[in-house]
């Protein structure tokens, strides 16, 4: 999606009240989520029993310094209006501010709790595919805008999940992506 208002507009439902269409794509999204949830719980389907694994993954370990340094050159440059600073100017004075990333990581490995302030997102709707009628709402799919330090939260735990389910062997053959 680009920046361009004119282009961005041009892809949305009529409307006089910018507000009002924002809740009415909140609205939308939150009753498909609903719908999609009420699946899950009145499905009768069956659990397939699977080997029992004698591996458990009860803690995540503490990042150093070093660790959180790599992950963070490693992930793209973009920031997020919710980013206090941009992206580009965070990564420029890294040395002065990893050790508070790595602190806010590690206490949130530790305790086992996302900070809340990651869990926001901006949410934009984005139209499936060109050409669908832009008043139906249920021709767009919601896109999320999450801040960088929420992202690298997420890429420290999946790095440590992701190297536990590799080092026991326990990505099921038919996994995919």
């Amino acid at each position: 999606m680009t920046g361009d208002k004119k282009v961005l507009a041009s892809t949305l439902p009529r409307h006089d009240d910018a507000s009002k269409l924002a809740d009415q794509f909140s609205d939308f999204f939150e009753q498909k989520v609903l719908r999609i949830r009420e699946r899950f719980t009145e499905s009768d389907a069956s659990v397939v029993e699977s080997e029992t694994n004698s591996h458990s993954l009860s803690d995540f370990e503490p990042m150093t310094e070093e660790s959180v340094r790599e992950l963070v050159q490693s992930m793209k440059t973009k920031s997020c209006d919710l980013d206090p600073i941009p992206t580009s100017l965070l990564k420029l004075c890294l040395d002065d501010v990893i050790l508070s990333l790595t602190c806010l990581i590690n206490q949130s490995l530790t305790s086992g709790e996302f900070p809340t302030v990651f869990k926001q997102a901006i949410l934009r709707p984005l139209l499936k595919k060109a050409g669908l009628d832009i008043n139906d709402l249920s021709n767009y799919r919601p896109v999320s805008n999450i801040s960088f330090a929420s992202k690298l939260c997420e890429k420290a735990v999946f790095t440590q999940l992701n190297n536990y389910l590799i080092h026991f062997d326990l990505y099921s053959k038919f996994q995919s992506a």
